[in-house]
């Protein structure tokens, strides 16, 4: 395996050395495995839904990287008179890894942590090693580590009962959770660096990522605290840096639409959103990326400093 940045303890974030098959840290005395892959959240077992359509998902996860992920950093890029493999990358969250495989093959440094079982698939991508088994609550990194963290449909899966990704129900502290997982990510974010949080709006009443039977979609209360809202992640954000610029972005270039196309009335909804998110992308009307209309956020968090994102 080879080390693509210097790895800290998730528990007291003394540097760990992997040079082995097994770590013992010197600052906690936790001790670490790797596998296949570095284990650095032994014994835990998040319980996620295993008939996920694995060719939608992988498939979605690259269409991100090319995108929308590829297009920011190229602007970032430019911006700062940088290269794309100047820029380091993590993505909190990544699945079956496909996202990190594509940013790699721009040049990106990118890297990738899961807690679920689409980590199997790590070995077969090209290249294979640049993957952690870690919990977006504990980054397995320094402070400072990266240009930006991209989350994809993880933080509406933080701090739900029984860690399970099958359900909806959240456990009495969810807020803590998740205001630790964005804290986590904004923590590891250099002076500059933005964190991309992309998931389904909470205070839209139609859910078309989470639901049972053959019908796409879900209908929801906004009070519901199973999905987040823009409100809650620029909370949760301002607390863990207070002078953090907070936004929400059209959806425009993060959705593939791939699944509900598949039925007539999706098709029609693909056209009406396709319309609705092309009209939030001008400045002046991206106050509706965050209001009950859209029904998926891409809050972005920038973090103060030079070179900023």
């Amino acid at each position: 395996m080879s080390e693509l940045l210097p790895i800290a303890c998730p528990r007291c974030r003394v540097r760990l050395d992997l040079s082995g098959p097994t770590v013992s840290c010197s600052g906690c005395d936790a001790v670490y495995r790797r596998e296949t892959h570095w284990d650095l959240i032994p014994g835990f077992a998040y319980a996620d839904d295993e008939t996920a359509p694995r060719h939608t998902e992988e498939g979605g996860e690259r269409l991100r990287a090319e995108r929308f992920y590829l297009s920011l950093l190229r602007e970032v890029a430019t911006a700062t008179g940088r290269r794309l493999s100047d820029l380091r990358i993590l993505d909190d969250g990544c699945g079956f890894g496909a996202a990190v495989e594509r940013l790699r093959q721009e040049g990106v440094e990118a890297v990738g942590v899961d807690v679920g079982w689409r980590s199997r698939d790590w070995s077969n991508r090209k290249p294979p090693w640049p993957y952690l088994r870690a919990d977006g609550r504990a980054l397995p990194f320094e402070d400072g580590s990266f240009d930006a963290v991209f989350s994809f449909g993880v933080i509406e899966h933080v701090g739900i009962e029984g860690e399970s990704g099958a359900s909806e129900i959240v456990a009495p502290d969810y807020r803590e959770h998740r205001a630790r997982y964005v804290a986590e990510a904004l923590r590891v974010l250099r002076p500059g660096g933005a964190a991309v949080f992309q998931q389904p709006n909470g205070t839209c009443p139609v859910d078309f990522w989470h639901y049972s039977g053959r019908i796409p979609a879900r209908l929801h209360s906004p009070r519901q605290p199973f999905l987040p809202r823009f409100s809650e992640l620029r909370e949760w954000a301002l607390a863990a840096v207070p002078d953090a610029r907070v936004e929400a972005l059209s959806p425009q270039r993060t959705l593939a639409f791939e699944r509900i196309s598949r039925w007539w009335y999706g098709r029609l909804f693909t056209g009406l959103m396709k319309t609705l998110f092309a009209l939030m992308q001008p400045r002046p009307l991206r106050f509706l990326a965050r209001s009950p209309l859209n029904p998926f956020i891409v809050a972005v968090v920038r973090k103060p400093g030079r070179d900023a994102l």
